[in-house]
């Protein structure tokens, strides 16, 4: 079965109620429109049975011959658009009738001892010229009604189409296509809506493009350095007592391509609800010196500094939460200059305890800050010398949320970047 366009069925809604709307007053003014007429009807009824008392009392008082009685009523017993009549018996009675294509409304009411009938003729007139009056004026509003439904409805449809288009083009992957936000207030917002998503698409397919390629580059740089050094060992230019010095490098390049995998494969379940807590009591304090004892690759020359007293715990996963602790250790590592201090701060307050990771790095600019939770954003190496795959703070930020709490940053150029986790206390 097709559908119908939707300019279609605004218009055929449109008119089908102003014309539904304009037949039922139509039925209502013809009904109304008998009415009155039947009204002024048996009012003239009324009128001819006071002129015949006052003819016949006239006639009673004079003392008038049958002949001249009959002449005096025959004038007012007929007339242009009425025959009346004097009858012996009857009965009380107001109706109308089509006769011989003549409309007629019949009056019979009781007179003296007998009854008065009345017969008005060529009422179809008046109901003609009544009926031609509503067609016209009907068919007239409804022209003016149609061409208003027309620019409504044209008004309200063409706005959905061209974002119907820019829809279908952007699921065609083409995200540069835009809107115009005209239109009533929620079909603004729609084409608004639209060209929102547009640009988020748009950035994000940039961000996939620049992921890959960082990935692409990640595993192929340590694979490229691991096949090297076999070669080198194999053929045997690496003399023997050198060869544990290689060892040491490929064990390093190996666990960084380990690392890289595990957060891949931690970020596809993170984006598919697919990470299950194993939640119990964590002491913040303990765990962070645990983190810090362990970091030491990480960190390189960079000291560590951890400053405030608190027995605060919060109810969470142990590795999930070391995850984060390390993911963020090692982007102030990258972004911090050799031989300077990273200082974390444990703040306890009232329902919640805050870790904040403070390094002496070169800072952030403020679009930079604003983009640095987004998955696959990756900073300007040149700022640290190190190339990320823009995996590791996305992580941060969803296991913090995973866990209840909340992660923010506050950096300026040339000044260092905070990052605070806040998490509820158990």
């Amino acid at each position: 079965m097709r559908k119908q366009s939707l300019f279609r069925k605004l218009f055929s809604t449109y008119a089908a109620v102003i014309l539904g709307s304009f037949l039922v007053f139509g039925a209502a003014y013809i009904i109304q429109f008998h009415y009155t007429l039947y009204d002024d009807f048996e009012q003239r009824h009324a009128d001819i049975r006071e002129s015949v008392e006052s003819q016949l009392q006239t006639a009673d008082r004079y003392g008038w011959s049958l002949d001249e009685r009959e002449e005096s009523l025959s004038a007012v017993l007929s007339g242009s658009d009425y025959e009346a009549e004097l009858l012996d018996s009857g009965s009380e009675a107001a109706s109308g009738y089509w006769t011989g294509g003549e409309l007629h409304y019949e009056v019979v009411s009781p007179f003296d001892e007998g009854y008065l009938r009345t017969v008005f003729t060529g009422l179809e007139h008046d109901y003609i010229r009544a009926v031609t009056a509503i067609a016209g004026t009907i068919g007239g509003v409804l022209m003016l009604a149609a061409g208003m439904v027309w620019v409504v409805s044209r008004r309200l449809a063409d706005p959905l189409r061209e974002m119907s288009r820019a829809a279908s083009a952007v699921s065609g992957g083409d995200f540069s296509v835009r809107v115009e936000e005209h239109g009533p207030l929620e079909i603004s917002r729609l084409g608004r809506s639209l060209n929102q998503m547009g640009e988020e698409l748009a950035e994000t397919e940039q961000l996939r493009k620049a992921f890959l390629a960082n990935v692409t580059h990640d595993l192929r740089s340590p694979l490229t350095s691991i096949k090297g050094f076999l070669t080198a060992l194999e053929d045997g230019t690496i003399p023997d007592e050198r060869r544990p010095y290689y060892f040491t490098l490929m064990r390093g390049e190996t666990e960084r391509l380990i690392k890289l995998v595990h957060d891949l494969l931690d970020l596809t379940k993170l984006e598919g609800g697919r990470i299950e807590l194993d939640c119990a009591p964590v002491a913040l304090k303990p765990a962070l010196e645990r983190v810090l004892e362990t970091a030491g690759p990480e960190l390189g020359s960079r000291r560590t500094v951890l400053t405030g007293e608190t027995e605060a715990v919060v109810w969470g996963d142990r590795e999930r939460l070391d995850q984060v602790w390390i993911n963020l250790l090692a982007n102030a590592a990258a972004f911090s200059p050799e031989n300077s201090t990273i200082t974390l701060t444990l703040t306890e307050h009232r329902e919640s305890v805050s870790v904040s990771i403070r390094d002496e790095g070169s800072g952030m600019t403020k679009e930079a800050l604003e983009q640095m939770w987004d998955r696959f954003y990756k900073a300007d190496s040149s700022r640290s010398g190190k190339a990320g795959t823009g995996i590791g703070l996305s992580i941060v930020r969803s296991l913090t949320e995973l866990h209840g709490g909340t992660v923010s940053a506050d950096s300026s150029v040339g000044e260092g970047t905070t990052v605070t986790v806040t998490l509820p206390k158990a």
